[in-house]
């Protein structure tokens, strides 16, 4: 039986409507850090991979709102920062229909799995690259969910075989409920890092793997610059009907 535990991951999410909002249009400096209005993912407990170079590509249904979108998660190198060990993740969201923002976290790495992000760069589809300011990363530290731990169904595990154009891998169906009795259903890998999912059903979203691999490299392109810097080019693009950036 799954020992691990399944969670609603508070984490990812807050990262990708970091994104979304520091790419607003109508952002403003006097903005408050909003609440996310993404569906919350789905990680299982000591499933988390840290193998720089690993990626996995999935495709997200968001329910609620009927809109379909396509996540590239990948690790990265390695660095230590101030003495504490973190690795690069990049989260690469693309809306159906949409431009692709890239997410590049250097997040802490725990024994339990991704830990507080240390810096995060942005790059939406067209632009140049931004670092998030510290001040957005505390207000969003301090206003994101808790992750929600939910456990399996007695008796819910089963050990599946899935097939993958090279090998054939051993993985694990499980249903859950979370607080409120909707149910939550996944199976998980530990042949597939990062996330080691290789599907997820909640009440408001699903997410499908598709295909995982090696040698992943950064998306970002360009060197990122300060935020506020870049907000004033923006707008002053804006103005001027300019291009945008060299991003993309």
């Amino acid at each position: 039986m799954l020992q691990k535990t399944l969670k609603i991951s508070g984490l990812l999410t807050f990262l990708l409507c970091l994104a979304a909002f520091c790419t607003s249009p109508v952002w403003s400096a006097d903005s408050n850090m909003p609440k996310s209005g993404q569906s919350s993912m789905v990680v299982v407990d000591g499933y988390f991979k840290f193998h720089p170079g690993a990626w996995a590509l999935y495709k997200i249904h968001d329910l609620k709102k009927n809109k379909r979108s396509t996540m590239f998660i990948s690790t990265l190198e390695r660095e230590e920062r101030d003495g504490i060990p973190a690795i690069w993740m990049e989260i690469a969201i693309t809306p159906e229909g949409e431009g692709r923002v890239v997410t590049r976290v250097l997040m802490e790495e725990t024994p339990k799995g991704p830990g507080k992000p240390l810096e995060v760069i942005v790059q939406p589809n067209g632009m140049d690259p931004f670092t998030v300011p510290d001040s957005f990363l505390k207000e969003g530290e301090k206003n994101a969910q808790q992750p929600r731990t939910i456990k399996p169904q007695d008796g819910s595990a089963k050990t599946i075989t899935l097939k993958t154009s090279k090998r054939k891998l051993k993985a694990i169906k499980v249903e859950a409920e979370d607080e409120k009795g909707n149910p939550v259903k996944a199976i998980v890998c530990e042949y597939i890092p990062p996330l080691g999912l290789v599907r997820a059903e909640t009440k408001d979203m699903t997410m499908k793997l598709k295909s995982f691999g090696k040698k992943a490299k950064t998306k970002i392109k360009g060197e990122p610059m300060n935020f506020y810097l870049w907000l004033t080019m923006q707008i002053g693009k804006g103005l001027s009907g300019g291009a945008q950036g060299s991003g993309k």
